[in-house]
């Protein structure tokens, strides 16, 4: 009996936790262009396409000006009613002591609410601080929203007052869904514990 509430166990948490049940709303790699964002009020923004520093086969986003209160935000919305997975690689000046100010975010406008999900700066009271490593680092943010939101961006002007030394690339969004599937196999496991216990008791 033991052996078989084990199994569905590990059943039923490698099948909630398997990668494919995280599905991708948004996906950016920053090898075309930026159609897929604008800027405040649904205006100009300070976001550019660059070079990476350390591979000139691969483009990232960099900003041509410092800013607050978000920059640039992606013109689509997304929802999920069981949560996000954030997923992005930050390259942040080494030598910036202050914080080299790339920010990440969602917010329910063109700005509007928001909320800053991590950032780069040494000031600022956020519960993720990007690491300013000098090499490409790879973050892994999971949240809760509600309602439609957008991805926002910035280059904080109150980090270190240098322009252009936070990089941003490869940024995911993902829904955290609860399939009926899973839902299903959890039953039909929870069915065959049930049966062998009956059996157990005969």
């Amino acid at each position: 009996m033991r052996k078989v509430i084990l199994i569905a166990t590990i059943l039923i948490v490698g099948f909630l936790t398997a990668p494919n049940l995280y599905a991708a709303l948004f996906t950016e790699d920053f090898e075309s262009d930026l159609s897929n964002w604008t800027g405040k009020n649904q205006g100009s923004h300070n976001g550019s396409i660059v070079q990476d520093p350390f591979n000139a086969d691969n483009h990232v986003l960099q900003f041509t000006k410092l800013n607050a209160g978000g920059d640039i935000f992606t013109i689509n919305t997304f929802s999920s009613s069981n949560g996000f997975i954030l997923s992005f690689d930050y390259l942040g000046d080494a030598n910036s002591t202050e914080g080299s100010g790339g920010f990440i975010g969602y917010s329910y406008g063109f700005a509007g609410t928001h909320k800053w999900l991590a950032g780069a700066d040494s000031d600022y009271n956020i519960a993720i601080k990007l690491p300013d490593t000098g090499n490409w680092e790879h973050i892994e943010i999971p949240f809760n929203a509600t309602g439609n939101i957008h991805l926002m961006l910035e280059e904080y002007r109150g980090s270190d007052g240098t322009i252009g030394n936070a990089y941003f690339d490869n940024i995911e969004l993902s829904a955290v869904p609860v399939p009926a599937s899973a839902w299903l196999l959890i039953s039909g496991i929870a069915g065959l514990v049930g049966i062998k216990k009956r059996r157990s008791i005969r």
